[in-house]
């Protein structure tokens, strides 16, 4: 036993120097000091002695100072103390600086700290220092485990640093910091490894854990890197080895459970690449393993709420402060292979048992803008290279047991200043036929299937038009042109459905629209044929075909139906005939041939009527007159100027204004049928022709008849039968 004596006195006990000797020749060492403890020889569970070095005990309690060090006469806050035993940042653009644990420390302060510190009431330190090197490397510190050097059992021994253990306050931090270089060189790495293992073992595992805590926060685990000046900040690699044999080893991350029954969320995993001061901030790779046959999943899945709304996930692309710059892209794209990978994107299953638990939304919305235009919104199926490119199918699907499918809405915005944006429907070209646009409504199990609507868009401005449905079959550059066909729906059953064509009622100063029905003009055939046809009828009649003009109260004249033949204009050509037949009746049994009936409109009017006077093209004529002239006249070859008819003397201005056509208030209208005129030849004949009776055993032929009018109150209508005049020197 070698012991110093203790002392009552001064500053300092007496001290214990063990100093290897000094060398002086060349290559040679100094001299070791070596202490060994005992070895235990016995076979049965002796065990070898310790060596222990204890730093001296310090029982001081008055004046002990313990929030100051001494750091070689330089005052230091143990606050500086135990920031700089935590590691610092050196500020390379103001040397005098370090930043340490968050705390700034003057240089002369970070000095003086590394030097070395002592405290009043302070247990002895017990240190290990490798000696000083002029010109080589400075000597080693080597903590290292007894060797279990038995074949059959034993293990090494373990080397452990712990920190001291406090009745009253914080317990010793463990620090372990490789040694600075100087002002141009690096510092020293820290290296913490397992050792490989043996032949037929595995590597040891490394764990860095904090303790628990009784009450209050945890410990937390910092893995920083030091900023540099000049260079890149330093990388963290965090890689598990390769194997070959199962699967690879996993890299888990897990932040904290909150097990509080009132307050505390999980804890969260933040991960953020670096940002730049100048240039582009850092990218954030995620990537799974390749594999010979699959590559490894990426999956990102939120946490299951117990009782409230279900965690989101929010993924966005970075803003841009710059001129004219865009924002970050957001990109997702399926994997190329023999096949491409699908993309799938489903809204939230809803499992509660409400009307109004609803599955989750999917919304795709582009980009807003400030004074540009808003983002574009494109969805399109892939091409393909040899065949058919991509389906696009946007439907709603089945409904459930107590309700209606969904609908799909496509409509555009509505535009504060100009038009409002179009929806334009529209397939490709095809070396063989354009693709088809094809409008069907599901079919009903109930009363009434669904209709179609197609209606343009209304116009509030004065003097403005509402918008037109325009309806053009397509266009042929060598044959025909596509036709349009507008077909009520069928029937088993019943009726047919209508097919109805009318405009709506004029504004409070407007007429109501017109319907033009008219085939085209043509350069070198003919032009297309107008037909109205009813279908033919089985066990019913027919149906009929009424033309009728609508009815006025205002005006000097009701509407005109007006049926014209076509022109002719070629050499010998016949202009175009009407042609009114009506109906066969084609059985044996008693059936008639329908009738043709031309019938002038009747006339209601009572009062102001005039019936002694008409009106012949502007010239008052009266009834004496008019009637006189109806009933032939003789001319006065002699006086041009005259005529007599029915004892009646018509000057010739009258009877040229009666034979051009009067009208009379009150009076019913005419029916006129009149030859067409001729420029050269002769006009139309008009024939009234009694229908033939074919039959070669009965049937006679019809009757001619022409009757005038009935009167309830005067005379009877006149039946004047007259050949037409010539001109004057002719018969």
């Amino acid at each position: 036993m070698v012991a110093v004596g203790s002392t009552d006195t001064g500053v300092l006990g007496g001290q214990m120097v063990l100093t290897g000797g000094l060398i002086s020749s060349e290559y040679g060492v100094g001299g070791s000091i070596a202490a060994t403890a005992g070895m235990g020889t016995s076979a049965t569970g002796s065990r070898g002695g310790e060596v222990v070095f204890t730093g001296g005990a310090a029982y001081g309690s008055a004046d002990c100072l313990l929030e100051q060090y001494d750091c070689g006469g330089v005052a230091v806050t143990a606050e500086q103390y135990f920031a700089v035993q935590l590691g610092c940042d050196k500020d390379c653009d103001f040397y005098g600086l370090y930043t340490c644990g968050g705390v700034e420390i003057p240089s002369a302060v970070y000095t003086a700290i590394v030097g070395g510190c002592v405290q009043r009431c302070h247990g002895g330190d017990v240190m290990l220092a490798g000696g000083e090197a002029s010109f080589g490397t400075g000597g080693n510190i080597q903590l290292k485990g007894g060797a279990g050097v038995g074949t059959e059992s034993g293990r090494g021994g373990s080397v452990e640093i712990i920190g001291g253990t406090s009745a009253a306050t914080v317990g010793g931090n463990v620090v372990v910091s490789s040694g600075p270089g100087n002002e141009n060189l690096a510092s020293g790495s820290v290296v913490v490894r397992t050792e490989n293992s043996g032949i037929n073992g595995v590597s040891g595992g490394i764990d860095l854990d904090t303790g628990t805590s009784c009450s209050g926060d945890t410990g937390g685990l910092t893995m920083t890197t030091g900023a540099s000046t000049g260079g890149a900040g330093g990388d963290i690699v965090m890689a598990v080895g390769k194997g070959d044999t199962g699967d690879g080893g996993d890299v888990v991350v897990s932040a904290g459970l909150a097990t509080s029954a009132t307050e505390g969320d999980g804890g969260r995993v933040v991960v953020t690449s670096g940002s730049s001061t100048n240039f582009a901030g850092g990218d954030i790779v995620v990537e799974s393993g390749s594999g010979l046959k699959t590559g490894g999943d990426i999956m990102v899945m939120a946490g299951l709420a117990g009782t409230e709304n279900g965690a989101d996930i929010i993924m966005a692309s970075g803003s841009s402060n710059g001129t004219g710059a865009y924002g970050g892209s957001y990109i997702v794209e399926a994997g190329t292979a023999e096949k491409g990978g699908p993309i799938f994107v489903t809204g939230g299953y809803a499992n509660g048992p409400g009307e109004d638990d609803n599955g989750g939304d999917i919304t795709m919305s582009a980009g807003a803008a400030l004074t540009g235009l808003g983002g574009a919104l494109s969805l399109s199926s892939g091409n393909s290279t040899m065949t058919t490119s991509g389906n696009i199918t946007v439907f709603s699907p089945d409904s459930g047991f107590y309700g209606i499918s969904g609908a799909i809405d496509v409509y555009t915005g509505d535009a504060l200043a100009g038009d409002s944006g179009g929806i334009k429907l529209a397939t490709g070209d095809g070396s063989s036929a354009g693709g088809d646009i094809e409008l069907a409504v599901g079919t009903s199990a109930g009363s009434i299937g669904g209709a179609v609507l197609i209606t343009a868009g209304q116009s509030q401005a004065e003097a403005s038009v509402g918008g037109k449905v325009q309806v053009t079959a397509g266009y042929s550059v060598q044959g025909n042109g596509g036709e349009l066909i507008l077909s009520s729906g069928n029937a088993m059953v019943e009726d047919s459905g209508m097919i109805s064509m009318t405009t709506p009622s004029g504004g409070t100063a407007g007429d109501s629209g017109a319907i033009v029905v008219g085939t085209g003009n043509t350069f070198y055939g003919h032009s297309g044929d107008i037909e109205v046809s009813t279908g033919a009828a089985t066990g019913g009649q027919g149906g009929d075909i009424m033309v009728a003009v609508g009815s006025t109260d205002t005006g000097m004249l009701g509407g005109q139906m007006v049926l014209t033949g076509g022109l002719i204009s070629s050499e010998y050509g016949v202009g175009g005939s009407i042609a009114a037949t009506a109906g066969m009746g084609t059985s044996a049994t008693g059936s008639r041939g329908g009738e043709v009936v031309f019938t002038g409109g009747a006339a209601y009017g009572s009062a102001d009527c005039l019936l002694e006077q008409y009106d012949c093209g502007g010239v008052a004529v009266t009834a004496e007159q008019y009637f006189a002239v109806q009933l032939g006249c003789d001319k006065d070859c002699d006086f041009y100027g005259l005529y007599t008819c029915g004892g009646v003397e018509i000057p010739s201005a009258v009877y040229t204004a009666i034979v051009g056509g009067c009208v009379q208030r009150c009076h019913g209208g005419d029916v006129m049928l009149a030859g067409g005129e001729a420029s050269f030849g002769t006009g139309g004949n008009i024939q009234l022709k009694g229908g033939a009776g074919v039959g070669t055993e009965s049937g006679r032929g019809g009757s001619v008849e022409i009757i005038g009018g009935t009167s309830a109150a005067t005379v009877g209508g006149n039946v004047v039968v007259s050949s037409g005049p010539g001109n004057e020197n002719l018969a």
